[in-house]
């Protein structure tokens, strides 16, 4: 993540050339896992990367759109993203758990650590390891839909009535098929290398697109 987040900064800066070494000291790392990081994300090496995270920025008009289509896999998942923005937004919610295993894990640590850096109060811990009735909205991560773990957690936290929603890319699992609400997500890039798998970089493009759409209504309230 902090990775991801040293390329933007530059790119947000407007910096025509970001050598891999300048990332991989913004980010405190070693260029080797910079370029580890691309592979594992699908690209064919750190340049690659680099051009789709610049050409995402173009297409999006210099900010993070959550209604690029390409992302998702169904037509209401869009809807179903602006209807999360609006539940965590409602302060409705005294705590959001935020699940994941494996790469999808990735995932959660890193929409849980936005979410903590706006003051929400996020964990990616389950609802079933605390003790309380507060009212808390569950969101799982799973592209396959059918992690065991995160399937025995759903079934306890919808007996007690918790509000869930679920990110995967499969809209026919059992994870999905149970929440009371769900986004698709596609497996293809519309840029990306054919037959590669970008669940999770779509994934953190849907995230920083709810991040920054909460920043700004967040802002609001400031200047209201």
């Amino acid at each position: 993540m902090g990775i991801l987040r040293a390329i933007k900064r530059r790119i947000d800066d407007g910096e025509e050339k970001i050598p891999i070494r300048a990332v991989a000291a913004d980010a405190y790392t070693s260029t080797t896992s910079v370029m580890r990081l691309a592979k594992k994300l699908g690209y064919p090496g750190f340049s690659a990367m680099l051009y789709e995270m610049r050409a995402d920025r173009t297409r999006s008009g210099g900010a993070t759109d959550t209604g690029a289509a390409r992302v998702f896999a169904t037509d209401d998942s869009f809807q179903q993203v602006c209807a999360l923005i609006g539940a965590l937004s409602s302060g409705a919610y005294a705590r959001v758990n935020i699940v994941g295993t494996g790469y999808s894990g990735y995932v959660a640590g890193y929409f849980c650590q936005r979410l903590q850096e706006l003051g929400v109060f996020a964990t990616e811990k389950s609802p079933l390891d605390f003790r309380d009735d507060d009212p808390v909205l569950m969101v799982f991560v799973s592209e396959s839909g059918e992690t065991t773990d995160l399937l025995f957690i759903q079934e306890r936290c919808q007996k007690k009535g918790i509000e869930d929603i679920v990110l995967s890319a499969n809209a026919g699992s059992t994870l999905c098929q149970r929440a009371r609400h769900r986004i698709v997500v596609e497996r293809r890039h519309g840029y990306g290398i054919e037959g590669a798998d970008y669940f999770v970089v779509n994934c953190l493009i849907i995230v920083e697109g709810i991040v920054q759409r909460l920043w700004k209504l967040k802002e609001g309230e400031r200047e209201s």
